[in-house]
């Protein structure tokens, strides 16, 4: 026998957190009106010389998928789980024929896929299994973090979630627990007021909501001089290894701006639409090549990589700040 709940490619994959959430709903394409009124504000670590905390992604997305109308989060102890069911095979996949992708705190060094050599703790979605040949459908961030669908056996995942040191238990708040995820269709809309909100908090460079202001954290647009401040750090401290994460982030950002003001325009909720599409791919294009330039500065170390990328930061900052004002006198509200 073998069930597998419905996955698709995510169009964010920057943390699995976010890409497992929308790889659920973006099997209904009707979903994308709620998709895309949401992933709009960034929140950026200011200390850059912290690889520990420096960080660029978006402001809602390791909460999305607790908060999201779509998905039914329900959390269970694993010392409940194992005494109620026989081993843990018999939760996973009961869970998953009542519909229930599993998402669970694993140890790394025990399934290949991520061809880990050392003891790491990482959330894990499970959401298909064939007890014919004894496999699992998983999805995260594996090799080089990229997300992806790969397949572990049932005994690598037994090793997995009972090797798991108890230090580790509590790896993206989980808390020593298991979370079963439920998509609850219903019909959403494309939330124009919050989408419009939203870009007016990201230009002023504020937070969603002014009570979580935090003075270690930039906000929106800035999020390009935390960019250029990483870039001159690196300039700077050439013995210092690039985090190609955070750039991955902003650039992914970008992309799914260019993806909403498609989705903004063939729905008809601005004017000029194909003009500010064409614009923002700019922006987009030259960020994706700053990522592809990072990459290759932590290859080669030419230092004049990172003198293009910093006399381009400023530049692009502005355009980006151009459009999406024009973006928001446009909007048809």
């Amino acid at each position: 026998m073998e069930k597998k709940l419905p996955m698709t490619e995510p169009m964010i994959k920057g943390y699995p957190k976010d890409a497992n959430a929308v790889a659920i709903l973006s099997h209904h394409e009707e979903n994308f009106a709620l998709l895309f009124s949401y992933f709009i504000q960034l929140l950026s670590h200011r200390e850059v010389a912290d690889p520990a905390k420096f960080n660029i992604g978006f402001s809602d997305g390791f909460e999305f998928y607790k908060n999201c109308s779509l998905l039914d989060v329900q959390r269970l102890k694993k010392h409940y789980v194992n005494d109620k069911w026989n081993d843990i095979h018999h939760f996973i996949q009961e869970a998953i024929d009542h519909e229930y992708y599993v998402y669970l705190i694993i140890n790394c060094l025990h399934i290949p896929a991520y061809e880990e050599k050392e003891n790491r703790p990482h959330d894990l979605l499970i959401y298909g299994y064939n007890r014919s040949t004894e496999q699992y459908d998983i999805a995260d961030c594996f090799r080089n973090g990229k997300y992806a669908f790969k397949q572990c056996s049932f005994r690598e995942l037994d090793q997995a979630y009972f090797f798991l040191p108890e230090a580790e238990e509590d790896f993206c708040h989980f808390n020593g627990a298991i979370q079963l995820i439920g998509y609850m269709p219903q019909e959403v809309c494309f939330q124009i007021h919050k989408v419009k909100y939203s870009l007016e908090a990201y230009l002023k460079g504020l937070p969603l909501d002014n009570r979580s202001h935090d003075p270690d954290h930039v906000y929106g647009i800035d999020g390009f001089d935390i960019f250029e401040d990483y870039i001159t750090l690196l300039r700077e401290n050439p013995e210092l290894s690039l985090d190609i994460r955070p750039i991955y982030n902003f650039w992914e950002h970008k992309r799914v701006m260019s993806l909403r003001i498609q989705y903004m325009h063939d729905s008809g909720w601005i004017r000029n639409g194909q003009k500010l599409i064409q614009d923002y791919d700019c922006v987009e294009q030259q960020v994706m090549n700053h990522r592809n330039l990072s990459i290759k500065y932590s290859v080669n170390k030419d230092a004049r990589i990172l003198d293009k990328i910093r006399g381009e930061v400023r530049s692009l900052k502005e355009k980006e700040r151009d459009i999406l004002s024009e973006i928001l006198h446009e909007m048809q509200i």
